[in-house]
């Protein structure tokens, strides 16, 4: 084998590992970049949806965890992190200097996790810089704390004020955020190895073509055109599955992206939604009785401006005092109520086993307003 060949070959083995690496860091960073927009977006849409009047209520200490607000916002936590594939989502405040827990999906996964107003172990510097700057911020990624892997959080401000009321933070675990390195990286990592291989094979192919004869195998003859061939090949896979990966991750954040403003809407909706519920609970705490005329009629001002198919009265009863509900439902013009459960076959049972129950006492339905 000439020395133009050995020198032809060293080249090649240079210039396949060289792309090769470059390759790996190349999507490395890419897929990197990816999963910071993507979380960063993920947490900015959840921080648009959150109910800011039921944020307001919370003290960030242990006693609102007997709040149906915060159990009910907290259950939303859970679900949402489940959804996005996240490894937490949760709400920080400042108090003190220290930066402590408030709802969290953490709370409902963990069971040896501390309660809300705890201490917000090891908070990471983007927590004091989106604090500080009131902007979104993202963590490299991290190996202790609940944020270990990369981190987002969001500061939520005041609408009077503008001032920080508290960040939202979401987490990507490490173990997921792994996993989709791997799997960018595999087919770079692969195809270098096959340059690699071919460049060692052709050292042995070569080193015999000079000693080719006219009845040589056409294999052998045209071992160098075979060898291109699938070299090329192995690059123009690898090409395309940067292309691909590119165009993968693009549209991954154009459907988050468009998905912002009807979660934007969702949540309007539903916010008027719970305004207008307030107001009909206001309604029963100012009254001591109130009709089922008188019902209708308040609930009707609002099933026109908002999409509700039907509003239900279930008032709180201890078991002991169902029996006169029932009288007291009956003497109103209910005839033949009752409180009742289904049971195992799906008949109508009396209600029992629980402490309280929840009937069904007023029912406006759309159609009949």
């Amino acid at each position: 084998m000439s020395k133009r060949y050995v020198y032809g070959l060293i080249i090649a083995f240079a210039l396949f590992t060289s792309i090769g690496v470059w390759q790996v860091y190349r999507i490395g960073r890419l897929t990197e970049t990816f999963e910071h927009e993507k979380l960063l977006t993920q947490a900015i849409t959840f921080a648009k949806a959150l109910p800011i009047d039921l944020c307001l209520r919370f003290t960030f200490t242990a006693e609102d965890k007997s709040q149906p607000a915060f159990q009910h916002l907290q259950e939303q936590l859970v679900l949402a992190t489940e959804h996005m594939t996240l490894k937490g989502l949760y709400l920080l405040a400042q108090r003190d200097g220290e930066w402590v827990m408030g709802p969290s999906s953490y709370f409902k996964a963990q069971t040896s996790s501390p309660l809300p107003g705890s201490l917000y172990p090891q908070p990471p510097p983007e927590v004091f810089t989106a604090y500080k700057s009131r902007q979104p911020q993202t963590t490299r990624p991290r190996a202790k704390g609940y944020g270990s892997g990369i981190s987002a959080f969001i500061p939520i401000l005041n609408p009077k004020t503008g001032e920080v009321l508290f960040l939202v933070g979401a987490d990507l675990d490490s173990q997921t955020l792994r996993l989709n390195f791997l799997y960018a990286r595999v087919i770079p990592f692969f195809t270098t190895f096959i340059l690699l291989a071919l460049c060692l094979i052709g050292v042995k192919v070569f080193g015999k073509h000079n000693d080719l004869s006219a009845s040589t195998h056409w294999r052998q003859k045209y071992s160098e055109t075979i060898l291109c061939a699938i070299a090329l090949l192995t690059l123009t896979a690898s090409i395309t599955w940067y292309v691909r990966l590119t165009e993968e991750h693009a549209r991954a954040l154009t459907f988050i992206s468009q998905a912002q403003p009807q979660v934007e809407d969702i949540a309007k909706e539903m916010s008027t939604l719970y305004g207008k519920l307030d107001g009909l609970t206001r309604l029963f705490g100012a009254s001591s009785h109130v009709t089922e005329k008188d019902f209708k009629c308040f609930v009707s001002r609002f099933t026109e401006s908002v999409n509700v198919h039907s509003v239900l009265w279930l008032p709180a009863v201890q078991a002991e005092d169902i029996a006169r509900f029932e009288v007291k439902a009956r003497h109103s013009g209910l005839a033949s109520y009752r409180v009742w459960q289904q049971d195992a076959h799906g008949n109508p049972v009396a209600a029992t086993g629980r402490k309280t129950v929840y009937p069904a006492y007023y029912l406006a339905a759309a159609d009949d307003l």
